[in-house]
């Protein structure tokens, strides 16, 4: 199983409930993030108004060539980092999950 790394990824809103949490740290330090600003995640004009209550149907998400490619570079940085950690990539393939009992703030990895 591969991993997604649009779930862990800089330029993707994720929910907080599919992080893995962990004490490791990484150096990512030589992925270049410069390009993504306030402005980069910013809504258009155009989409802001009127979007709440306008049509019956949800419109579907369109995501530009740009994003795309930003995403793509983003993830290969990101991979060479993580494969160069042992064991940080099959963590991160892990299934996770909690039970009923399991104190997640005691938890440490």
């Amino acid at each position: 199983r591969d991993i997604d790394p649009s779930q862990w990824c800089a330029t993707s809103s994720r929910q907080s409930i599919l992080c893995h949490c962990t004490s490791t740290k990484i150096d990512v330090s030589s992925v270049d993030v410069s390009a993504f600003d306030d402005k980069y995640f910013a809504r258009s004009e155009e989409s802001v108004k009127g979007e709440l209550f306008e049509g019956d149907a949800p419109k579907p998400a369109i995501v530009s060539e740009k994003r795309k490619e930003d995403q793509k570079a983003v993830d290969a940085a990101l991979m060479k980092v993580v494969g160069g950690v042992d064991l940080l990539e099959a963590y991160l393939k892990a299934k996770f999950s909690l039970t009923k009992n399991d104190k997640p703030h005691k938890m440490v990895f």
